[in-house]
């Protein structure tokens, strides 16, 4: 089943016996957990008949004492395990998993961790629970996801404005709502998020920032560059090197996608990469300025600058050098 099937289901009071959700996402994990944690039992149900646990402490004997406990004056007991990539010996409760009591519901809540499919106890729990395995997004998914969550709240954002948070942001799902959240507390429903709302209330610069460096590059506006970087720079907690690297191999990785494309009208590269003419305009300028040779290089340096950044072979270069030495040669080499 899907996050959002789960969720629907759960609104609708389909519930599971076993709910078994895990994986590199928490986000999803968070939200499924909370959802039945809000709408299976009332107020006045949950004192008696919900239970929270934490898997590092606690045994498997006692987690199926709890299961086995009849409700209190209400259809359901409800025992969320948070935490449950720490409860050991998990192969003790196959025989509870292959038959659960229809009146408890139990939510297992294993985050990091992925589905060992060659364990008995995971095909027991596909064929008898609803088992969810969450992934994290990839980078260039980031943008639409930002774009569908918005709209779910029903808001919309200017394109630049998605794309700036996008490359802000990154790709963790749990700092991505809470920094949106966070912006939605000066917004009225309806109304348009600007790249000044993303600045006044996330702490971007409008005019220093992952977006504007890539802009500054297509060009190859080099006193622009340079002042972005001596910003980059001086501000090196709010622009960490790790995420303008992960905004340039997003940005010229797309760039080497649309090499491939030429001859192709302007509304079908809009299309295929979900571009705003502005963005377009950007890239069809980079176009001129990087072949496909250099291209590979700039792709082949930003690895190199990820590898150095993290300590192998970098000659105690500091951060905001290796950025300067990166962007040299893009520009010049």
């Amino acid at each position: 089943m899907t996050y959002e099937s789960i969720l629907k289901d759960i609104h609708a009071r389909k519930f599971a016996p076993v709910y078994y959700l895990c994986g590199e996402e928490p986000y999803f994990i968070d939200k499924i957990t909370e959802a039945i944690e809000n709408t299976v039992l009332s107020d006045g149900e949950k004192s008696f008949n919900q239970t929270v646990l934490y898997g590092g402490e606690i045994s498997i004997g006692q987690l199926i004492d709890e299961v086995y406990r009849p409700p209190m004056m209400s259809p359901y007991l409800v025992v969320i395990v948070k935490e449950a990539q720490h409860l050991k010996k998990l192969e003790e409760f196959e025989k509870y998993f292959e038959k659960p009591i229809k009146s408890t519901i139990l939510v297992m809540a294993v985050k990091g961790r992925k589905l060992d499919r060659r364990k008995k106890v995971t095909n027991i729990l596909l064929k008898n629970a609803v088992v969810l395995e969450t992934k994290r997004i990839y980078e260039n998914q980031v943008p639409a996801w930002i774009e569908q969550y918005l709209g779910s709240l029903n808001y919309k954002a200017t394109p630049p404005a998605i794309q700036m948070m996008a490359e802000y942001l990154g790709n963790e799902i749990s700092v991505i709502t809470n920094e949106i959240e966070k912006l939605l507390l000066n917004k009225n429903k309806g109304e348009q998020i600007t790249i000044d709302d993303v600045e006044n209330n996330i702490g971007i610069s409008k005019d220093y920032n992952n977006f504007e460096l890539q802009k500054a590059l297509s060009f190859k506006d080099v006193e622009k560059t340079i002042r972005i970087v001596q910003y980059f720079a001086s501000n090196e907690k709010s622009n960490p090197l790790i995420l303008t690297l992960m905004a340039l191999q997003t940005y010229f990785t797309t760039l080497y996608l649309m090499q491939y494309k030429r001859g192709i009208s302007d509304k079908e590269l809009m299309s295929e990469f979900r571009l705003w003419a502005d963005a377009l305009k950007q890239y069809k300028a980079a176009l001129k300025h990087f072949s496909i040779e250099k291209n590979e290089k700039i792709l082949l340096k930003i690895a190199e600058m990820d590898l150095r950044s993290k300590g192998l072979g970098n000659g105690n270069a500091e951060p905001n050098e290796l950025l300067k030495e990166l962007v040299c040669d893009i520009l010049y080499n």
